[in-house]
């Protein structure tokens, strides 16, 4: 699957170098935001749901705090 600038792989858009993780929630984008994480572009869902997701630069410190909003979640 593929658009004019973007690749889809694993999750993650990839426009020349600079790979970017897809948030499909609303609310981790903001919690991810509240913590100083740049939103990069908001897209809508290729799923068709009329919903639209979010892209972050991926970064081990991204990947931390998506985990430990995960985790908080479950508990």
């Amino acid at each position: 699957m593929s658009c004019y600038c973007c690749r889809v792989q694993l999750g993650r858009f990839r426009r020349m170098d600079k790979p970017y993780k897809i948030i499909h929630s609303q609310k981790l984008a903001g919690y991810l935001m509240a913590r100083g994480f740049v939103l990069v572009r908001t897209e809508p869902d290729r799923r068709g749901n009329g919903r639209n997701v979010f892209l972050f630069r991926v970064s081990d410190e991204l990947e931390r705090a998506v985990t430990e909003y995960s985790s908080s979640r479950s508990q």
